[in-house]
């Protein structure tokens, strides 16, 4: 198995450090190969040029961390959702928007996106429409940055503890039973805040 993360995050805030957390408690899995990882953390402003480069375009697990924002659409305006990165008082870097993923061709048995607001319908029509990626799990509103770390971590330590050592994919029932049951127990750490789950084969949201 395999995965691709990808954290533009902010390095002089210390709650930002979900990319270096994710990064060690991946490395700890004996699930992965670790020829086949790829990590993107940090000031990368080309990651959609760098995905389309990279040999291998399709992942176990896609794991993005930055930031996000969504403004739907309006009688004059489109939909419009965007993963910027931020440098605190400097201008939002636009480094990644739903559409990207077909423009880099990224597969991935899951996307995991933990930016505020990503998930959205402009996500979710491109996702339906884009065979590639199975499983899309991102934020409806804007948790508190550390608290999208927690939820990562719930989550990956139910998931792995489905997921044969030599297996070449995730199922789809491992990655929807993980998310419900992760769902639950971050509900007693958190009410405010909500993660949803989008299935493609199954066009359904958990």
């Amino acid at each position: 198995m395999n995965y691709c993360l990808i954290d533009d995050s902010d390095p002089d805030d210390f709650l930002e450090c979900e990319g270096d957390v994710l990064k060690t408690f991946f490395a700890s899995s004996k699930l992965f190969n670790e020829r086949n990882n790829f990590e993107l953390i940090r000031k990368n402003r080309q990651i959609e040029q760098t995905l389309m480069r990279n040999k291998n375009n399709y992942f176990n697990i896609v794991q993005f961390s930055a930031h996000g924002s969504y403004k739907p659409s309006t009688r004059t305006k489109l939909d419009y959702s965007v993963i910027v990165q931020r440098r605190g008082n400097k201008q939002d870097i636009e480094i990644f928007r739903p559409d990207s993923i077909v423009r880099t061709g990224l597969k991935a048995d899951l996307f995991f996106s933990t930016n505020c607001q990503t998930f959205n319908p402009h996500f979710i029509d491109i996702l339906k429409n884009y065979s590639g990626v199975s499983n899309f799990i991102a934020p409806v509103n804007s948790p508190y940055i550390g608290n999208t770390l927690v939820f990562a971590m719930m989550f990956y330590n139910l998931l792995f503890r489905k997921v044969r050592r030599n297996a070449t994919a995730i199922k789809d029932t491992a990655i929807i039973e993980s998310f419900i049951s992760a769902k639950k127990s971050y509900k007693n750490y958190n009410s405010e805040e909500h993660f949803k789950l989008y299935n493609c084969k199954q066009n359904k949201t958990f």
